[in-house]
């Protein structure tokens, strides 16, 4: 595993994180409860969409 693809796979991780973070939380008006959908929902995809980069990375990486 090359330093790129462990960061790649480390800052999916925290934003999946974050994501799980922000999602669990209540919102104390309606606007809050959707701002936070919106900030956890861009988070989930971010983590998603990195993490499968950072694993098609390493499999590139490994086959070599």
């Amino acid at each position: 595993m090359t330093l790129s693809v462990a960061i790649m796979a480390g800052v999916a991780a925290v934003a999946g994180l974050l994501a799980v973070f922000i999602m669990t939380r209540s919102g104390a008006t309606e606007q809050g409860r959707y701002a936070k959908r919106i900030v956890g929902t861009m988070l989930a995809a971010f983590a998603v969409i990195l993490g499968s980069f950072a694993y098609a990375l390493w499999t590139w990486s490994e086959a070599t």
